[in-house]
């Protein structure tokens, strides 16, 4: 499928997919713009004293400059920097405006002199940041480059001040665009991506995928890789970079996430198990899932994704071997409260034989044989239920349900027997993770056979530990990092890291699966190293000491809630 691009009177041809092709320029060369003329100054008008901006498409205003200092630095700027070029068949398409030059000529008689910008600044293409199309007298156009710092200016965004940085992703290119409103010293670009390259996904024996810098302008380059492997991203920072007058475009105070990554376009989605190098010793593609639980069984443990499509999958993290869960009948199921995470089926953490305990539509507890599909319903709430955690023995489970009053972040610990007769309440075991009025999951568990934790949300994160015997509720600070991890993870991030869910190694081991708004990481201060496990979830540590992570479907919008506990193993 291509668009039809109306520039000054021709009819250019550009595919929606951003054909780019241009020259590259890597290292220490001063990085001038593309030239395939011999320099002649772009023809603008004297006499110029307000230039206008508008959209191509619908006239709608952008910008106008009516400064007398500003005009006429656009202008000087624009004689000085636009460079002749050509047309490509497919050009390469950005946002297009319609740029106005008005004044009046030496016989004092009003004049607009008009062209079209075509702006790429944001865009993956390699060689021009942007490009001007001017209609001659004899009816032909005429193509200019310009750089990215001018279309700064036009568009009244600063090219001066506190350095700052704009990034873009293009991850169908496997791109990465860097604008800056300062010019950028070229040789600090090379070491800023070199120095903190991180690549997930990689099997053992896969090499690293290769890339290129190239540069339209002083502020402005892209790094573009090879085709990224399926299930591969690739992470970096840009706080390393400096101005060409040696200023570094990191403010020390006030931290700007100058991080970017890529993912494989081809992505399907799934769990991978992560050695301590962050290399994947074996995969699992399952697609998109809405929650991923946990599901100890008698001899192992394993997780239960929740698939987009309905599917109930339930993996051994041993091996990897899974089964899908059979439809299930619900006799006697109670209204369904309405949630905000899109799976009216919640399982308890654990299966006895082939039973397991289930709440549908966050009401009625049922007792389900998974091998036949068939349910017992044992309860029904009266407020909403948020989570469900089976007790060791299996002949007990734990509701984390709503309080009475209203939908709130708050939430109840109610246990029940076998049979689903109440046997405890414990009052306010949890708050926090959400507005009110919303319904999302929390994750809670039994480390014990009497003790029930809840996750806390909230300031500091915790766990409230709920005694299943008399009711009794103690609070406690979640899993930390050590001194060590933390200052890891921190260098890996590049400022201060906001761990939400910190795993400990089980046994007593120094390492940590960490998750951070970034992505999932295995942080070992033995080895001195945090590694980038992608931009997936944590799930947990298996016994033979890799974690699990989900990732989902590059193609995926939605957020795989995570129910897991087992920071508490």
């Amino acid at each position: 499928m291509a668009r039809r691009l109306a520039v000054a009177g021709i009819a250019v041809w550009a595919a929606v997919s951003l054909a780019v092709t241009g020259c590259e320029r890597i290292g220490g060369g001063t990085p001038e713009g593309p030239s395939t003329e011999a320099r002649t100054a772009f023809p603008a008008p004297d006499g110029v004293t307000a230039v206008e901006v508008a959209l191509e498409a619908d006239g709608t205003s952008v910008s106008r400059i009516d400064d007398r200092f500003a005009v006429d630095r656009i202008i000087e700027r624009l004689r000085e920097g636009a460079k002749r070029s050509d047309i490509e068949d497919p050009e390469p398409l950005g946002q297009l405006y319609r740029v106005e030059l008005k004044g009046t000529d030496p016989a004092m008689q009003p004049y607009t002199y008009t062209f079209t910008l075509n702006d790429m600044t944001e865009t993956d293409a390699l060689r021009d940041a942007a490009k001007l199309y001017v209609e001659r007298e004899d009816g032909a156009t005429e193509a200019w480059t310009v750089p990215s710092g001018w279309v700064r200016e036009l568009l009244g965004q600063a090219s001066y001040g506190k350095p700052l940085l704009r990034i873009a992703t293009a991850p169908h290119s496997a791109s990465v665009t860097v604008l800056a409103n300062r010019r950028i010293r070229t040789a600090s670009a090379p070491a800023a991506v070199a120095e903190t390259l991180q690549v997930a996904g990689l099997a053992s024996d896969e090499a690293s995928p290769k890339y290129k810098i190239h540069w339209s302008d002083p502020q402005r380059f892209v790094v573009r890789f090879d085709p990224l492997p399926e299930g591969v991203s690739v992470r970096f920072r840009l706080d390393g970079l400096m101005t060409a007058e040696g200023d570094s475009f990191a403010n020390v105070a006030e931290p700007a996430p100058y991080a970017a990554w890529l993912t494989s376009v081809s992505a399907s989605g799934g769990l991978t198990w992560a050695d301590a190098a962050g290399r994947v010793e074996r995969s699992l593609e399952l697609g998109e899932a809405v929650m991923i639980g946990p599901s100890a069984g008698e001899d192992a443990d394993a997780i239960l994704a929740y698939g987009a499509d309905g599917t109930n999958t339930l993996v051994d993290l041993r091996d990897g071997t899974f089964r899908t869960l059979p439809a299930i009948s619900w006799p006697e199921s109670g209204t369904p409260f309405g949630n905000d995470y899109g799976v009216d089926v919640m399982f308890g953490d654990r299966v006895s034989g082939d039973v397991v305990y289930a709440v549908r539509g966050n009401r009625t507890l049922y007792r389900v044989r998974i091998d036949t599909g068939e349910a017992s319903k044992l309860y029904e709430s009266e407020t909403p239920v948020k989570s469900i955690a089976t007790a060791p023995d299996g002949r007990r489970v734990a509701l984390l349900v709503n309080r009475p009053e209203s939908l709130t972040a708050e939430g109840d610990v109610l246990v029940l027997n076998e049979a689903g007769e109440r046997l405890t309440m414990a009052r306010g075991a949890t708050y926090g993770a959400h507005s009110d009025g919303f319904l999302f999951p929390i994750p809670m568990r039994w480390v014990d056979d009497r003790t029930i934790a809840v996750r806390r949300y909230g300031g500091e994160n915790g766990v409230a530990y709920v005694d299943a015997g008399d009711g009794s509720l103690r609070v406690e600070a979640g899993p930390r990092l050590t001194e060590a991890a933390a200052r890891l993870l921190d260098e890996a991030v590049g400022r201060r890291a906001e761990p939400f869910r910190v795993l400990p190694e089980p046994g007593g081991g120094e390492r940590f699966a960490v998750q951070t708004p970034e992505g999932a990481w295995l942080v070992d201060p033995a080895a001195a190293r945090a590694s980038w496990l992608g931009p997936g979830e944590a799930l947990q540590w298996t016994d033979d000491g890799l974690v699990a992570v989900w990732t989902q479907p590059s193609s995926s919008e939605r957020y795989a809630y995570v129910l897991g506990f087992p920071e508490l193993d």
